[in-house]
C-alpha cells in the first residue's frame, strides 16, 4: 500500500489549483492541538509510521502516544521507531519488549556502549564521540504526512505537566516534502550508529514479554487517564473530524528540508542549518524575529546582527528568563551574551515564567495551577515572507555537536501566520525587554509603557537560582551546552 491508496494520502490530495511542487503546511503552536494531531494521524494508520525523537517521556502522554502505536501495529502497520540513547536511561528493556512486536523496529543513535552503573563513567571517557547526539524531531505516517519541528513526546510539551510546560512549534506537512523527509529519516535509520535494540538487550520469548509489558502498559493507563483531560483521548469519530479541519487549513507553498548528515558522528564542521541560518540573515532586508530557547550565539553570528543592524533591519530575540530556563546551566553563560546581542542593536526578549499564554491551561486544569510556562520554540521569520521551524537552538550544541533538521517555508502566507505567533509572545503579559542604562547596566521592563516597573535583577527568580546561576557561570563548560 502506497501513501496515495491510504485514507491519509486520499484526506490530503493536493488541490487543482496549487502550484506543482508546493507542500501543504500547518503551523502548530497549541500544545493539546499537536498531541491531538499526533494522536489523529497515529490513530488513521494504514501503512508507516516512522518515529525519529531525541525524546520520548514515560508520562501520560507519552504513554498514550505508545498506546496508539502499539495498536497501529496490531492493524499490520509497519512500525519503525528511532530514538538517541543519551536520554534514555535504563530503558532497554522497555524498547525490547516494544520492539518484540512483529511490526515494530526499534533502534537507538549512537548508543552508549556502557549500560547500567557503568553507563556514566564510560560516557565520561569517550566524551567526545559520545557527546554527538540526535536532536531531530519528527513523525511521518503513511509517507504522505509529516510533523516536524522542535516538539519532544512528553507531558511538558502537550502541556499536562504539573511543574512546566513549554511554548514550541511544529509544521505539519503534506504532498512532495514528506519524500525528502523520508529520506532523510531513511538516511538516519540505515546509518552505521543507528543500533538496533537487540543488539543492547536480549529477550528469549519475545511474544511472551511483548504480552506482559502490554498488560502492564495498559493497567498503567487505565490508572492514569482518572486524571487526564479528555482532550487527550478523543473518540474515533473526533479524530475523523479533526484531519478533514486540518485538511481545510492548510497553506500550500514552497518548502525545503535541511537535516545534518549522521556522519556529523565524525566531523566537526557546523551545522548545515547554522550555514543556512547564516546565509538568510544576510539576505534579510527588513527585519529578523527570532525565538530560540537557549541563547549561546556564535561570534560570527552576533557580528552578523551587528551589520544588519547597522543597515537598519530590526532584529528582536525572544528566550528563556532564569525563572523558564529548564536549563541553569545554559542561562548562566547566557548571561554574559546578553550585553554583547544589545550593543549588537538586538532587541531582547525573555519568557515571564508565569506568562498569559499558558493561563487558559492553569484555570482549567487545577494540576497545572502552580506550574511554570518554558520556551522551547526553535523558529525564525525572515522579511515576513522566509519561515524556518527547527530542532536546532542558537548554542555551541546544535551548532557542533548535535544532528539537527529544520523546515524552511517560503512565503508570505505561513511568514504573516509565523510573525503573529512569535509577536504574540513578546507582548508584556508574557515577557520582559531588557535594556541597558547609560552606565550600562542591565534592566529589565515589565509592561513596555513609559512609567514602567523595572526589575535590576532577574525577574521572579529567587536568590537561591540567582546564586546558582552566578557560581555555573565559572564552570569551563560553555561549548558543550
Amino acid at each position: 500500500m502506497t501513501g496515495g491508496d491510504t485514507e491519509l494520502g486520499k484526506r490530503f490530495i493536493k488541490p487543482e489549483n496549487v502550484q506543482t511542487g508546493n507542500s501543504g503546511v500547518y503551523l502548530i503552536s497549541a500544545p493539546r492541538e499537536a498531541f491531538q494531531i499526533r494522536n489523529a494521524l497515529i490513530t488513521h494508520a494504514e501503512a508507516t509510521i516512522d518515529l525519529q525523537y531525541y525524546l520520548w517521556k514515560q508520562d501520560t502522554t507519552g504513554r498514550l502516544i505508545l498506546q496508539r502505536i502499539l495498536e497501529a501495529a496490531d492493524r499490520g502497520v509497519r512500525v519503525r521507531i528511532l530514538l538517541d540513547d543519551l536520554p534514555h536511561v535504563d530503558r532497554d528493556a522497555e524498547h525490547a519488549r516494544i520492539a518484540a512486536h512483529p511490526n515494530i523496529e526499534f533502534r537507538l543513535y549512537n548508543p552508549i556502549n556502557a549500560r547500567g552503573v557503568l553507563r556514566k563513567p564510560y560516557f565520561l571517557l569517550a566524551g567526545k564521540r559520545l557527546n554527538h547526539r540526535m536532536h531531530n524531531k519528527l513523525i511521518a505516517v503513511d509517507g504522505c504526512t509529516a510533523i516536524l519541528g522542535g516538539r519532544n513526546l512528553g507531558d511538558d510539551y502537550f502541556g499536562v505537566d504539573p511543574a512546566l510546560n513549554f511554548h514550541d512549534l511544529d509544521a505539519f506537512l503534506t504532498g512532495p516534502v514528506t519524500d525528502e523527509i523520508s529520506s532523510s529519516f531513511e538516511q538516519y535509520w540505515n546509518a552505521s550508529n543507528a543500533i538496533p535494540i537487540e543488539a543492547m538487550y536480549h529477550i528469549r520469548n519475545k511474544p511472551a514479554a511483548h504480552r506482559r509489558f502490554r498488560s502492564r502498559l495498559e493497567a498503567n493507563l487505565q490508572h492514569i487517564l482518572k486524571n487526564t483531560p479528555a482532550s487527550l483521548t478523543p473518540e474515533y469519530a473526533t479524530t475523523t473530524q479533526l484531519l478533514s479541519d486540518l485538511a481545510n487549513k492548510l497553506t500550500w507553498a514552497p518548502v525545503e528540508i535541511l537535516t545534518d548528515p549522521p556522519n556529523r558522528y565524525h566531523e566537526t564542521e557546523s551545522s548545515v542549518i547554522h550555514k543556512r541560518l547564516l546565509a538568510l540573515k544576510e539576505e534579510a532586508e527588513s527585519e529578523i524575529l527570532i525565538h530560540t530557547p537557549y541563547l549561546l550565539p556564535s561570534d560570527q553570528t552576533i557580528r552578523a546582527f551587528h551589520t544588519l543592524t547597522e543597515q537598519g533591519v530590526r532584529v528582536r530575540i525572544m528566550t528563556n528568563s532564569l525563572m523558564s530556563n529548564n536549563h541553569i546551566a545554559v542561562h548562566a553563560h547566557y548571561k554574559h551574551e546578553r550585553p554583547r546581542l544589545l550593543d549588537a542593536g538586538v532587541e531582547l526578549y525573555e519568557l515571564k515564567a508565569k506568562d498569559e499564554l499558558l493561563d487558559y491551561y492553569r484555570k482549567t486544569n487545577t494540576q497545572l495551577a502552580d506550574s511554570n510556562s518554558g520556551l522551547h520554540t526553535k523558529a525564525y521569520v525572515i522579511d515576513g515572507r522566509t519561515s524556518v521551524i527547527s530542532s536546532y537552538n542558537m548554542d555551541p550544541r546544535s551548532r557542533y555537536w548535535n544532528t539537527e533538521t529544520a523546515v524552511i517555508i517560503h512565503g508570505e502566507a505561513v511568514g504573516r501566520q509565523l510573525q503573529g505567533t512569535l509577536e504574540t509572545a513578546l507582548c508584556p503579559e508574557n515577557a520582559y525587554r531588557l535594556e541597558r542604562t547609560p552606565k550600562g547596566r542591565l534592566y529589565w521592563v515589565q509592561d513596555f509603557e513609559p512609567q514602567a516597573e523595572t526589575h535590576a535583577f532577574e525577574p521572579d527568580a529567587p536568590l537561591i537560582r540567582r546564586s546558582l546561576a552566578l557560581v555555573l557561570a565559572y564552570l569551563p563548560v560553555y561549548n558543550l551546552l
